[in-house]
């Protein structure tokens, strides 16, 4: 049974670096917001609360650079649920994300809601989900998470707020 009864929800932020993670979370902040905000890569950790829907979530984002990748499963265990976004214009980087995926369904050790979003649907030719779905082959995965996929563009907010709802209805 689901319960929305969590005193201090936590959502991990990953990605591969350029992924669109900070845009996301500066969207979330306000949502209603249309100005566009520079954005500087994160150097490593960055981690905000922010009102959602009258709940006050903790948004925790690590850096996607491959340096810091290897310190991704030290957050697992303390989230409430992952958002992992894609950007769907990266071909070249796509076999990595499989990759990591992969990774992070081994890594876990206990179900955890997964959105994985996909970004920067805006940009003509950029990969959609069911793209990406099949290229993952999330399906063939044991998964230790409860997952869905979404279409996202972090600019405008397009995505974001039912990407969020999805970690809340499915924490357990």
């Amino acid at each position: 049974m689901k319960t929305n009864v969590i005193k201090d929800l936590k959502i991990l932020f990953l990605g591969l670096d350029g992924s669109g993670k900070s845009t996301i979370i500066v969207k979330l902040r306000d949502l209603k917001n249309e100005e566009v905000v520079e954005i500087y890569p994160t150097p490593f950790l960055d981690s905000q609360k922010i009102n959602f829907e009258n709940k006050i979530i903790n948004l925790i984002e690590v850096s996607g650079q491959q340096r810091y990748r290897k310190f991704w499963q030290m957050f697992y265990e303390d989230v409430n649920g992952i958002i992992f976004v894609i950007d769907g214009s990266d071909y070249a980087r796509v076999n990595i994300v499989k990759e990591i995926v992969e990774k992070l369904d081994k890594d876990l050790q206990r179900k955890l809601p997964v959105v994985f979003l996909i970004n920067k649907q805006d940009i003509e030719g950029s990969l959609n989900k069911g793209e990406i779905k099949n290229y993952l082959n999330l399906d063939k995965l044991d998964s230790n998470f409860i997952w869905t996929m979404k279409n996202c563009i972090g600019f405008t907010g397009f995505g974001i707020k039912e990407a969020v709802n999805f970690i809340l209805e499915n924490i357990s």
